[in-house]
């Protein structure tokens, strides 16, 4: 597995058993990057050039696919494979970059790069793999090997950094279109495309990391956050968020805020209610300062979700009601982003208004109140379920039925 199956490196393998073991052999594999470089190129020298390793194998037909190396090349930088259509934007960004380069096709047409991976394809330097993405895309991935030997001729050839950037802002772009069309008709599909993509967004992260490029990290985490949260990848999200907000953010303000919104809310979830505090109160505060109503509707509503799962019904409710005002004054003026949110904070208020129906009937007393009560819920929850469906969101329609049946439960009690 860890040399990809290929028949070459199994057979080089194999000349080593007799000095190695193979749990040393897999921990050399593990720790030296240019492993397959130090040790396959250079065994069985006996051996015509072709059959020493995959590393030679590879650069063999490499050599003479003169105009299909560019392609090649580039196609090494993702990371879990990629589409058709992925390949051909970062064929076509990186090209653009090296202006200079000596190649035969320096524009690429979405012809020539798939003429490339059909090639490549026939030459089993890249594979078909099974997707479990969207839109019926085709997904095609290169063995590890493979994958190094394409990496080091990028770096060759002076294309490295190119390649990485055009990758990374290749990935960003997408998560942010995703993340535009969250809570909506489309998140399921979405979800399922950053999932497939998971390893090429968390290289864009890491790019973005090491090169200190704070504005586009906060751009590519705020992008993430609700992919996180819904696809469980909680740890891995905080540890984004707050590496994000570690950074120096000098005239960074606005986009910081829906970090700090992402942060809060994945605390929240993981029940770290201090952490979701603090990172709430410091979404307020630079929301406010930015005059950015959203944001500050946004941490109100946090607050609410910790008082709330403290048991602290009171202040919960006081603050999804002020919410749910400043979230409705944006919808007016026209932010239909703002929908969900109205039917978040709507919804909370009617579990929180169902809640003090059921305790108000345990106690046996003052029925006519507990009444009043479940049809303030119903109330809440019939309008939560309206913006629910304006949105077209599944989730949210599914939540808000759900609960409309416990108020019903509850008055056949």
């Amino acid at each position: 597995r860890n040399v990809d199956g290929i028949p070459g490196e199994i057979e080089m393998l194999a000349a080593w058993m007799d000095v190695e073991s193979p749990e040393e052999l897999l921990a050399e594999i593990n720790s030296m990057s240019s492993w397959r470089e130090n040790r396959l190129v250079n065994a069985d020298r006996g051996r015509p050039d072709r059959q020493r390793s995959a590393f030679s194998s590879v650069a063999f037909d490499y050599e003479r696919m003169y105009e299909h190396q560019p392609v090649f090349r580039y196609l090494s930088i993702f990371q879990g494979g990629f589409t058709t259509r992925s390949a051909i934007e970062i064929a076509r960004e990186i090209s653009s970059r090296r202006p200079d380069l000596d190649l035969k096709v320096i524009e690429f047409r979405p012809q020539d790069v798939l003429s490339s991976i059909q090639a490549l394809k026939e030459k089993n330097i890249i594979r078909q793999v099974t997707s479990t993405g969207t839109a019926g895309e085709i997904r095609f991935r290169m063995h590890g090997s493979v994958q190094e030997f394409g990496q080091h001729r990028l770096y060759e050839s002076g294309e490295l950094e190119n390649a990485k950037v055009a990758h990374a802002q290749c990935f960003r772009d997408l998560a942010e279109q995703a993340a535009g069309e969250m809570r909506g008709p489309l998140e399921d599909r979405l979800i399922a495309q950053l999932e497939v993509e998971h390893d090429n967004l968390r290289s864009a992260l890491r790019w973005f990391s090491d090169i200190g490029d704070a504005e586009n990290l906060f751009r590519l985490v705020s992008a993430l956050w609700q992919f996180w949260n819904i696809k469980g990848h909680l740890v891995e999200g905080r540890s984004w968020l707050n590496r994000a907000l570690a950074m120096p953010d000098d005239n960074l303000a606005a986009l910081k805020i829906e970090a700090l919104n992402g942060a809060a809310t994945l605390a929240w979830v993981q029940d770290d209610f201090a952490e979701a505090l603090r990172r709430g109160s410091e979404l307020w505060r630079v929301a406010n300062r930015e005059s950015n109503v959203f944001g500050v509707a946004e941490s109100i509503y946090l607050m609410g979700l910790v008082s709330r799962s403290r048991q602290k019904l009171g202040p919960a409710y006081s603050d999804f009601s002020r919410a749910l005002t400043l979230f409705q004054d944006l919808y007016q003026q026209g932010d239909v982003g703002a929908g969900p949110w109205i039917m978040l904070a709507l919804s909370n208020l009617g579990s929180i208004t169902l809640g003090q129906a059921r305790d108000i009937r345990r106690s046996g007393e003052f029925d006519e109140t507990a009444e009043i009560l479940l049809v303030r819920a119903e109330t809440f929850l019939e309008d939560a379920l309206n913006h629910a469906r304006a949105a077209k969101w599944d989730w949210g329609i599914a939540v808000c039925i759900a609960k409309l049946g416990d108020v019903e439960l509850e008055r056949e009690k």
